[in-house]
């Protein structure tokens, strides 16, 4: 939901723009037979549940149509939370024919509910298009095989402001089968994110804030929210920001209530039930904190509620486009500014969520500037030099407990590649030359390793003479760092 930096110059809008254009496929509120689909065959498939679904997919597959897009279940990436970031598998308009497009779109009417496909028509429709979303399957089960294996496959579909899953939940700490994600660009920079179909979201929060008394209200702010990708629920050790859904009685906690019901209507009828009984496992709604964003609140003129010279006693409430809601089994980030990204991560065992192979364990949450020293030791690692640098604004957090290969992944969820700058002290950015914490003079050259896409940021790292660009990932150079490591040790020195 952000640009992707593994190749540095291409942000979302060039990268929707370059989506291929395949079969073309308008959805909107209910079934519409595809080009090359006999009306029969539409109205057969329309009848399909996942299982059965999943099952015809299946079978239809060509070896190298699996090999695109078959991986194992435990595969690292099944953890990333962004949405275009996890493979870059040709898009479903291009990989698949028609009868195979038309059961991959019986996948993603099986994913959402009546109301989840009006919300997701403009993003669907505007911002690519199904088919020119990636589709992904997570199984360990042969070829013919695959919705045989109960809670061992997962179907997952994501695209430019969207990331769906279904099944997996036998062996899943998660509802939903893992951090899913939606979006919409409609209403960018809009006061209430104006036209924007997910701004019923923000509007159940603004009534949530709205009937909380004062002292409650101030409670409830927050000076700046955190990266928008540090979802990972914390377990016991969470101490949420914000106002406590336990103190809320009467309007307000009936506004509560629904602020989280209006999130979860998106999903089928299922998953909702199953993301209730996650949240009932891990305290149930008293559980839950809420907080808003200080400087994402504006109100109605344009003023932003931070820099208002508004009296206190003023009658209007500010309008917040940035909140969370969070607690130990549980986050859900709305960010409505400049338009709607927004994040759900609900788990049943906080403890087992992270997939893929285990590497070490976490005495305590890593987060923020722990992150960020933790991605500066693996670059240093990685390349020899003496010097690294990575924005403090590390997109996720380590949980305590046991740190897996999947957790890599989602520190580094775009895959960008380790580079070595060259720079000179004059030439650094205010951030590069704070972060580093040693004085450089202003016409000495330095090396320093970093990925590609801070490397090109002039605001955060500078102008650099020279980018040498490595072989290998952040991720990868995360795995290998993280490997028996003993975090204890790292967090303390």
């Amino acid at each position: 939901m952000s640009a992707r930096p593994r190749t540095a110059t291409l942000g979302r809008r060039a990268f929707l723009g370059s989506l291929g254009a395949g079969a073309g496929l308008l959805l909107g509120g209910g079934w519409r037979p595809l080009l090359g689909s006999s009306r029969a065959q539409s109205a057969a498939i329309a009848e399909l549940d996942f299982d059965a679904c999943l099952a015809r997919l299946d079978a239809s597959l060509s070896p190298g149509q699996r090999a695109l897009t078959v991986r194992p279940f435990d595969h690292p990436a099944r953890q990333i939370t962004n949405t275009i970031s996890v493979f870059r598998s040709p898009h479903i308009g291009t990989l698949f024919d028609a009868e195979q497009t038309a059961l991959i779109e019986r996948l993603y009417h099986t994913m959402v509910s009546d109301r989840g496909r009006d919300w997701l028509h403009h993003t669907i429709t505007l911002e690519g298009r199904l088919d020119a979303c990636v589709l992904s399957l997570f199984s360990d089960e042969p070829a013919g095989s695959l919705a045989g294996g109960k809670g061992r496959t997962q179907a997952m579909i994501n695209g430019g402001h969207l990331m769906l899953r279904r099944g997996g939940e036998a062996r899943s700490g998660y509802a939903f089968g893992g951090p899913i994600s939606y979006g919409q660009q409609l209403g960018n920079g809009r006061y209430r994110v104006e036209g924007n179909a997910f701004a019923a979201h923000g509007d159940a929060a603004n009534r949530f804030y709205e009937a909380l008394d004062p002292d409650a209200r101030r409670r409830s702010l927050v000076p700046s929210p955190p990266n928008e990708l540090m979802v990972q629920p914390l377990g016991a050790a969470a101490r949420p920001d914000g106002v406590s859904l336990a103190s809320t009685t009467g309007p307000a906690r009936e506004a509560a209530e629904e602020l989280v019901e209006t999130v979860l209507a998106t999903y089928e009828a299922d998953a909702r039930s199953d993301a209730r009984s996650c949240l009932e496992e891990n305290g149930g709604i008293d559980a839950l904190s809420v907080c808003f964003y200080a400087d994402k609140g504006f109100y109605a003129d344009g003023s932003r509620f931070s820099e208002s010279a508004k009296p206190n006693d003023s009658q209007e409430l500010p309008y917040w486009h940035v909140w969370r809601i969070e607690g130990p089994g549980c986050v859900i980030h709305f960010k409505g500014w400049p338009h709607v990204h927004a994040y759900i991560d609900i788990v049943r065992d906080p403890t087992r969520q992270n997939v893929g192979e285990a590497l070490t364990h976490a005495p305590a949450a890593l987060e923020g500037r722990a992150v960020q020293r933790l991605l500066t030791a693996a670059l240093r690692a990685e390349t020899d030099e003496a010097l690294a640098w990575m924005p403090e604004d590390a997109p996720g957090r380590v949980c305590p407990g046991e740190v897996t290969t999947g957790v890599a992944w989602a520190l580094d969820p775009y895959g960008n590649d380790v580079v070595v700058a060259t720079i000179r002290g004059d030439a650094m950015a205010p951030a590069l030359r704070e972060g580093l914490g040693i004085p450089v003079e202003p016409a000495r050259e330095v090396r320093v390793a970093t990925t590609a896409y801070p490397a090109t940021r002039r605001d955060l790292f500078g102008s650099p003479s020279r980018v040498e660009t490595g072989s290998r990932t952040l991720r990868a150079a995360l795995v290998d760092f993280l490997r028996d490591r003993d975090l204890g040790s790292f967090l303390d020195a």
